[in-house]
């Protein structure tokens, strides 16, 4: 059978590695890995430097022991000397399958297939290991290992071994291709990308098929936490997708792109079967009474957005309180008399009341008026029995100058009670008092001026505390009492003389 080379006990090529010193020239004697440099004929030696191939002209190779560079190496460099012994090859063409060692290289000619280990090769290259474990090792021009393609046992592996901070790079296309995935010297994959920040970084759309649908899995292999995503073919719920955690469904999102949490079939964007708690802002659609943009448990009972910067609140459909732009309170009502800051308006007309404060204490207080600092009360409405007590501060320690009222009687006789009936209830008759009439003779009953209008022209009416008239209404009865006192006396002097 033919070969290539000398007498293979031989061999036909030995190398000799040298680390040089700071400018050395002549290489001989024994190399890094103790082999002693000697060849027969300086015609067959190469020689690298760095892996670089020299040309002849710039070293001598011709005393059979050692080889002189022209220039001298820098420290550290690699010099690489490659001797052949002489060899003839063999010109020719084989034909048929040609064998190797046995099964050591086998070519199947009929086939083109190439077998490594391997005589039966099913593929262009077959490479059979030994006993489970395959390896390709590839180097570099100065001997170092740059890269492995490894079969261990159930394992495969692609190694990039050049230096720590290697990259792996899998490419597409004609030519040199396009890079389409990389793996970098610290584990992170990039797809499309080649500079991943996490352990995967995808630039470009992903996509999950199986029988309609695709699962994703996060830390576990089980069904414990994943995300469902079902497409338009999907059989009982088409171009949905589900959250669980803890094997638990926890959101829905439905093919109209309604948000369902803890509830799988949501009627509203975001549909929350549960409590809801924020540290943040809310924000809703407008809605109205009877569609509300934030529903708690029916469509039209909830908050909806009744005007510009207002809120509004529904029941069954229609508006029962709302605060206004002005932070007004309207309770029955959707605008405010005035800059009054809460309106309680309403159509009854039992003697049930608008408002009704209930309390079961027996002297309860049912409201209490003070400054907005709750650090004061100037009044309070209390039960008093079957009773009620209209009560307002008049404790001496609030007060100071208190004088007696000397002209009670004068200033009662300046006073005009009347009789008419208001404008808005022509039928009714009642007693009282024009408010700017008794301005001057009692001013702190009195609130408003005579004739006040709004800066828009509206009037604003004056009004009567009728309380604040009896101190001077006490006045004038005890001072008319002493005057009848004295006349009864005088009389009955008279009658007595």
């Amino acid at each position: 059978m033919p070969y290539i080379g000398k007498a293979p006990a031989s061999g036909i090529r030995s190398r000799f590695i040298y680390t040089a010193t700071a400018a050395q020239t002549t290489f001989t004697g024994a190399d890094g890995t103790g082999k002693t440099l000697g060849y027969t004929d300086g015609e067959y030696v190469d020689v690298y430097l760095n892996g670089v191939l020299l040309d002849p002209a710039d070293y001598t190779a011709t005393s059979k022991t050692s080889v002189v560079l022209d220039s001298g190496a820098t420290v550290s460099d690699i010099v690489e000397i490659v001797v052949y012994d002489t060899f003839s090859v063999f010109n020719g063409t084989f034909t048929g399958d040609l064998t190797v060692d046995g099964d050591t290289l086998f070519v199947d000619s009929t086939n083109n297939r190439v077998g490594i280990n391997d005589v039966t090769p099913s593929e262009e290259l077959d490479i059979n290991g030994d006993g489970s474990d395959v390896r390709i090792r590839m180097y570099d021009g100065a001997g170092a290992s740059v890269g492995r393609i490894a079969h261990s046992g159930a394992n495969f592996d692609i190694s990039n071994t050049a230096t720590s901070s290697a990259t792996l790079t899998f490419t597409t296309g004609s030519g040199s291709g396009a890079e389409r995935m990389r793996i970098d010297s610290s584990g992170q994959v990039g797809i499309g990308t080649t500079s991943a920040d996490e352990v995967l970084e995808v630039s470009g759309d992903i996509k999950s098929s199986g029988s309609n649908f695709g699962i994703y899995h996060f830390g576990e292999t089980s069904d414990v936490t994943k995300i469902v995503g079902r497409d338009a073919s999907h059989g009982s719920l088409p171009n949905t997708m589900d959250f669980f955690t803890n094997s638990t469904q926890r959101i829905r999102i439905d093919s109209s792109g309604n948000v369902g949490i803890g509830t799988d079939s949501p009627t509203r964007t975001l549909y929350v079967d549960g409590q809801i708690g924020a540290s943040g802002r809310i924000h809703t659609a407008s809605g109205s009474a009877t569609d509300c943009g934030l529903g708690i448990g029916d469509d039209n009972t909830g908050f909806f957005r009744a005007a510009t910067n207002t809120i509004g609140v529904s029941t069954n459909g229609t508006e029962r309180m709302r605060i206004d732009s002005s932070g007004r309170l309207l309770v029955g009502a959707t605008t405010s008399v005035g800059q009054i800051a809460t309106f309680i308006g309403g159509t009854n007309t039992t003697t049930a009341g608008t408002v009704y404060f209930g309390n079961g204490g027996g002297s309860a207080v049912f409201a209490a008026f003070g400054d907005t600092g709750n650090t004061t009360v100037y009044g309070y409405i209390q039960r008093s029995g079957s009773g009620l007590n209209y009560v307002s501060n008049s404790d001496y320690r609030l007060k100071e100058n208190v004088t007696d009222i000397t002209d009670g009687v004068e200033r009662v006789k300046q006073l005009n009670p009347s009789r008419f009936n208001f404008i808005a209830d022509a039928d009714t008759t009642v007693d009282g008092f024009l408010a700017h009439e008794v301005s001057d003779i009692v001013p702190e009953a009195i609130t408003g001026e005579k004739d006040g209008v709004d800066s828009d022209g509206n009037p604003k009416y004056q009004g009567i505390d009728q309380s604040k008239l009896v101190p001077l209404l006490t006045a004038a009865l005890q001072e008319a009492i002493t005057k009848i006192e004295t006349l009864e006396a005088r009389i009955e002097a008279l009658e007595n003389a």
